[in-house]
Parts: C-alpha cells; sequence; structure tokens
C-alpha cells in the first residue's frame, strides 16, 4: 500500500479491519423514503404535494427488493410550486413514453465517450430491467411547513436523508428541458440547473455515492444525453432562493463527506481520501459551517512540532493528515504543494513554499474524476479549484503562467472552464496569454464556449486591450456544450461568424475525425461523438447545435441569421439533420423561416427575452 508505515496508512488498516468485523455501515435514513410508481407518475395530470399523494395512498416506501429507485433532480419555476403548469412534468413524461417506445435513445456526451469509452446507453433497458419507482422532492418531502410550521422537523429530516435516497437510486434524472418561468421573466435550461443550490448538491451526492452509472439530461422529449463527468462545484457558491436553506446544505454535506473520507480509508484507497480533503473544501465554500476539517475524522498519533508557530502547526497537521512525512515528498504522483493548491488555503502553500516546494510543480498522473491531465501545475489546480488567493501567491512567487499539461491546457484555460471571471482577470493582468492553444487548438475563448460562461467571455475581451479577438469556432464549441442564447447573441456581437464553416487545424483532429466516421457508417454507431465526427465537415455552428441537441443555442442562431440550408460535405443542411432528430417544433418553425426577421411567442424560450443587444428588447417583435 502507498504510504505504508505513516500514520494514515496505519489508521486505513484499523478502519478496514474494524469493517471487516462489523460490517458495512448504511447511509443513515431519518425519514421514510417515499416514492411514486412510474406508472403512476406517468398518468399524472397534476402535481399534487406529499401529504396529498399520502393521504390517496399513492406514495410508496421504497424497498430494494421490490425494485429501483430513479431520484429526479429539477429546478423549481414557480414560487410555492415546483411546476405550476406542468412544463417540466410533461417532458419527463413524454421523454420515458418515448424511450420505451423506442422512439428516442439517449445520446453520450463527447467527453465521456473519450474519457470513459461509454458509447451508447439504453434507458429504455434499465427502465425495464426492474420496477421502477420515483423519488420527486415535491412527492416525497414533507411541504407543509409552506403554511404553517413543522413541530417535528420531518422536512429537515428528509432533507438529512438526501444522501441515503441518492445512494439507493440506481437512476439519476436532470430534468432541465429550456422552459420559461410561470410570469415568463426567465428561462430555465441546463445551465440554470447547474448553478442551482439545490440541484449541485443532489449532484455532488450522486458523484460522492458508489452507484458510477451515469447522470441523465432529459433536455426534451425526445432528446436525453447522458454524463459521467463530476466537475469540481462548489455547493456554497451556488444559488439558494432562501438564505435559511444554506444551513441545511451545509450539514448534509459535512456528514456526507465525512462518511466519504471513511469510506476511502476502509479501502485503502489514500490517493482518493487525499482529492476528497480537497473536494469537500471547495464544496463547503460559501456555506455558513466551517468547513470540516482534519479534526473531524482524526488520524491518530499526531505530534505536535517544537515549533509552535501557527504555519509550522499547520503545515505539519496537514502532512499528517494526508500521510505524508517530508514536505518535498510525492506519493502517486502528487506532492503535498498539489494537494494544498486544491484546499485552497494561502497560508498552507506558503509554508510549502519555504520548505523549498516548487511554484511550478506538477501532478505526475492523470486524474478522471478532476478532468485533470499528467503534468497538470499547481498554478492550473489552483485556477481549476477557483482557490484565487493561492493563485495570487503562485503568481508572486513567478509561476510559469503558460506552463501546459500533458495536453497543453494551462492555468487560464482551466480558470475559463471552471467558469471563475476572477481568476481569468488575475492571470490575464499578469500577462497570461489568452491565445495560446491546447493541443486540440482550443484558446481561452474556445474552453469559456465550452463552459458556456458568458462572465468569462466578457472578462476576456474586457482583458484584451482592445484588440480584435480571433473568435473562429467559437460559435462552434459553445454549441457543444452547455451554451445559453446570451452567449450567441454576445458572440454575434462581438462579430463571430454566424455562418462558420467548419474545419479541422491540426492532422491529429482531422485523424480522430476520420476514425469517427468510419465508425459512424461501418459499424453502425450513432453515438454524439461520431454524428459530429462524420458531420463536422463544412458544418456551421447550427448543424453543430442540433447534432448536440442544443436546441436552446440552434434557435438563438437561427435568429441571429444562421443559414439553416448551408449544407456540410456531407450534402445535408441543419434543416436535414433537425428533422431526421426531431427536433421540436419551434426550433422547426424557425429554420423553416431563416429567410424570416421573426419572432414568435416560442422564440422567448430560447432566450430572447435575456438577449444583450439593446435593439432587441423583450417587448419587441418582428413581424413580416
Amino acid at each position: 500500500m502507498q504510504g505504508a508505515n505513516t500514520p494514515l496508512a496505519e489508521f486505513s488498516k484499523s478502519l478496514r479491519q474494524k469493517r471487516d468485523d462489523e460490517g458495512q455501515e448504511e447511509h443513515a435514513e431519518f425519514f421514510p423514503m417515499y416514492t411514486v410508481h412510474l406508472e403512476a407518475l406517468l398518468e399524472m395530470a397534476e402535481i399534487l404535494p406529499h401529504e396529498v399523494l399520502l393521504a390517496d395512498g399513492v406514495l410508496t416506501l421504497f424497498d430494494r427488493s421490490k425494485g429501483q429507485a430513479m431520484f429526479v433532480s429539477h429546478q423549481w419555476i414557480g414560487v410555492g410550486h415546483p411546476d405550476p403548469t406542468l412544463q417540466q412534468l410533461r417532458v419527463l413524461q413524454d421523454a420515458i413514453s418515448n424511450s420505451l417506445k423506442g422512439l428516442c435513445h439517449a445520446s453520450v456526451d463527447v467527453i465521456t465517450e473519450v474519457l470513459f469509452g461509454l458509447r451508447s446507453w439504453s434507458l429504455a433497458e434499465a427502465l425495464k430491467s426492474k420496477p421502477v419507482f420515483v423519488w420527486y422532492d415535491y412527492f416525497s418531502c414533507p411541504q407543509q411547513r409552506k403554511k404553517a410550521p413543522d413541530p417535528e422537523g420531518s422536512l429537515q429530516h428528509a432533507i438529512d436523508s438526501i444522501p441515503a435516497y441518492v445512494s439507493k437510486c440506481s437512476l439519476f434524472v436532470a430534468l432541465c428541458p429550456a422552459v420559461e418561468s410561470a410570469d415568463q421573466s426567465r428561462v430555465y435550461n441546463r445551465s440554470t440547473w447547474l448553478d442551482r443550490g439545490w440541484c449541485r448538491l443532489e449532484w455532488t451526492m450522486w458523484n460522492l455515492s458508489s452507484v458510477g452509472e451515469p447522470v441523465i439530461f432529459v433536455k426534451g422529449a425526445r432528446h436525453l444525453e447522458v454524463s459521467k463527468i463530476s466537475q469540481l462545484r462548489s455547493v456554497g457558491e451556488a444559488a439558494f432562493s432562501l438564505e435559511e436553506d444554506r444551513h441545511k446544505v451545509s450539514k448534509v454535506l459535512q456528514v456526507e463527506f465525512k462518511k466519504s473520507l471513511v469510506k476511502c480509508l476502509e479501502r485503502g484507497d489514500l490517493a482518493k481520501y487525499r482529492i476528497l480533503l480537497g473536494w469537500q473544501k471547495l464544496c463547503l465554500r460559501g456555506l455558513p459551517a466551517v468547513p470540516m476539517e482534519s479534526a473531524e475524522v482524526t488520524v491518530p498519533d499526531y505530534v505536535a512540532p517544537s515549533d509552535s508557530r501557527a504555519k509550522t502547526i499547520l503545515l505539519t497537521r496537514f502532512l499528517h493528515q494526508n500521510g505524508f512525512r517530508q514536505p518535498l515528498e510525492r506519493r502517486l504522483g502528487w506532492t503535498p504543494l498539489c494537494y494544498a493548491a486544491m484546499h485552497g488555503d494561502p497560508v498552507l502553500v506558503s509554508a510549502l513554499l519555504e520548505q523549498r516546494a516548487s511554484p511550478n510543480d506538477r501532478i505526475h498522473c492523470s486524474n478522471l474524476d478532476l478532468l485533470l491531465a499528467s503534468k497538470a501545475s499547481v498554478l492550473e489546480l489552483a485556477a481549476r479549484c477557483r482557490s484565487n488567493e493561492v493563485l495570487k501567491l503562485l503568481i508572486s512567487e513567478r509561476a510559469d503562467l503558460d506552463g501546459r499539461d500533458s495536453i497543453g491546457v494551462t492555468a487560464l484555460l482551466a480558470a475559463a472552464y471552471s467558469k471563475d471571471a476572477a481568476a481569468v482577470r488575475l492571470l490575464c493582468q499578469a500577462r497570461a496569454d489568452p491565445n495560446v492553444k491546447n493541443n486540440f487548438t482550443d484558446t481561452a475563448w474556445h474552453t469559456a464556449c465550452e463552459a458556456g460562461s458568458l462572465p468569462v467571455l466578457i472578462e476576456l475581451r474586457a482583458q484584451s486591450d482592445g484588440l480584435t479577438p480571433n473568435l473562429e469556432r467559437c460559435l462552434h464549441t459553445l454549441s457543444l456544450g452547455p451554451g445559453t442564447a446570451e452567449a450567441v447573441h454576445w458572440l454575434v456581437d462581438a462579430r463571430a461568424d454566424v455562418n462558420e464553416r467548419m474545419k479541422p487545424e491540426t492532422f491529429f483532429i482531422s485523424f480522430v475525425f476520420a476514425a469517427k466516421s468510419l465508425e459512424y457508417r461501418f459499424r453502425g454507431s450513432r453515438s454524439q461523438f461520431c454524428s459530429i465526427a462524420y458531420h463536422h465537415c463544412g458544418a456551421t455552428p447550427l448543424v453543430f447545435a442540433i447534432l448536440a441537441g442544443n436546441f436552446e443555442v440552434a434557435a438563438a442562431l437561427s435568429i441571429r441569421g444562421a443559414d439553416s440550408r448551408i449544407k456540410n460535405f456531407r450534402g445535408k443542411s441543419a434543416e436535414d439533420l433537425a428533422a431526421e432528430m426531431s427536433a421540436p417544433s419551434y426550433l422547426m418553425e424557425l429554420l423553416e423561416r431563416s429567410d424570416v426577421c421573426r419572432f414568435t411567442t416560442e422564440s422567448r424560450i430560447i432566450g430572447a427575452k435575456q438577449t444583450s443587444i439593446e435593439s432587441l428588447r423583450s417587448e419587441d417583435y418582428f413581424e413580416i
């Protein structure tokens, strides 16, 4: 075992022995796991609260011996009710029904296929394997607190039980179609789902669980996407409607991280244990509770140093807790400074630098869970984990701003991917080059588009010293990620070509696309990656958005003048591919009238009301 003879290794061994003697501990369930049978969900014509469904006998206590559970994570789009006009519920019902009838298939996102080798995934097969019981918060958790106090605390008990509910589920659905709020004041979509505090908590719980199945993103009645990507996200920095909810979330996270850390030690997985110590710091950032320190999972036999300075004690305790004997030691490719950069504590990083740790230190092995390639620098780690105080310190210590990992990613590209505009500003002001390309010819501009981050794009423009940015392929990249209509409008305003034709820039990219095209033609693979590779040459951003199932972006492109009749080198136009993919009716209408400057009622769904264009205000409509 790596780290043998350290107190951490001995502690891990003792925990493993204790587990073998006492058995595996289950997640605590403080409130029963009420669910709705899938058939009952499909027949629902209204969404009623937990108390009503319980009284009507619709709810079922979940039992693994009777079937499997599906966890549905969604945004509330109404006040006091999650879905007043049933927009989301109808999409979920139709998506499940269409999957069972074979009318739609879930696509695998490109990164999941590349990193994990998952080419296809069938929701129908998963649903048919065992009876399905659905957990949905408004059905499954007490809602009476909306009208009266909850003296027994049953709602908090249900919230505290979310990790237990997630661990019992075999399927996790992120219900995030593009829909309007009840008052038509805003649009909800996948991007806003990612930024909601409760949704991010549930996603984090799924990532911490040992289920290992991908997340199913329901984007439309016929459009599902599965992903195994678990990005580092701070739950505390996400949006909550009620400030009091941060206290509830904080308690749940602390308990779950402690259990996950103990599980890693029981398995002897010290590398993942160290990663989790850093990840929990990030997740708890912005929450009212103090982050769970090593005192919560205490590694025994710590001996305080004779030097009683606070910095020295902090460093020695950190080394002890992480199973290191020396400040410059390397275990499984990582040094203490690499983990300290994740933690985000500048005092700790300063203490290691004083011990001659290098500000240009790097990891020596990749980590799929963190989307980190080998040779990633500590500066990149700090940027990816949004540790801006550490970033400032490393910059002041003359860290290499444009140092690259094994796939060419720099700290600036990592900050852009993490959607951290403040970190982008720090790095650009320190003279990091936003036009440096990774091995896939992507710059910081492309990475911001891939992440769907409009604030980062705005910051990059602000730091460009008045120079006109090179926006080639930016709309293509935005179309593949969780892009939004707002970002489309901003890029077009910045002179991005809405009808740009795609052409690979390197031999390597051309070779990969050619290989995937052959897989598409001769092996019948219809994965998202294979479809894009087959159709990419000469394709416009509109074609890319349709192939990726990003119909909100496709509609915004159409509104901004994208020509749906331009054919790629395969002889396919956006209209052709949209018809083949059964695109939503509002998009088909826009594509058929792409030569007409017109807003319809449906066009509000794709963000016309959110555009930054001065001439396109929310109340304006253009008719022939």
